[in-house]
């Protein structure tokens, strides 16, 4: 049996802050067409989350929700997705979205 390999804390940091560097831009579907959207911020909060946030802008004159989200690399490979529906609210320019994630260590069984 081998033996357990312990990660520090370190080790994790630089996973933390390597997830949000590999993430290029974000795309995000209203109805049947998809939108790009530059990446807002990134960041490792003091919980250790990881929060990656973009701004969709609210279209003039669709109804349709935004109903799907994805974070992608610099060649187009989808890193993340989502699907939930956003409802466009009147009188709102723009929606900051947010994608968290969560770096721990696990414990063995």
């Amino acid at each position: 049996m081998a033996t357990p390999t312990t990660i520090t804390s370190t080790m994790l940091d630089g996973l933390r802050r390597h997830i949000g560097s590999m993430v290029s831009y974000a795309r995000y579907r209203i109805g049947s067409t998809w939108y790009r959207a530059e990446i807002n911020s990134r960041e490792v909060r003091d919980n250790n989350s990881i929060h990656i946030t973009f701004y969709i802008p609210i279209p003039a004159s669709i109804q349709t929700p935004a109903n799907r989200f994805q974070l992608c690399d610099a060649s187009g490979n989808v890193l993340a997705e989502r699907t939930e529906d956003v409802p466009f609210a009147m009188n709102m320019d723009t929606i900051l979205y947010r994608f968290k994630f969560g770096v721990s260590v696990g414990q063995s069984s």
